[in-house]
């Protein structure tokens, strides 16, 4: 017999997993689709000379 409380924390542990399946899903989206949009900037600009010393 599987109690109330058991089967509400079983629930959420399910629940916990797939927001966080998802959510790193999203990121990596998010990520890939900023590196998207700013690559072309970043390669347009001239390269910026470091002075040391």
């Amino acid at each position: 017999m599987v109690l109330q409380g058991d089967k509400k924390k079983g629930n959420a542990e399910w629940l916990n997993m797939a927001v966080g399946k998802v959510w790193s899903l999203y990121c990596l989206s998010l990520e890939m689709a900023k590196n998207e949009t700013m690559q072309p900037d970043i390669e347009s600009n001239p390269a910026q000379e470091t002075h040391e010393g």
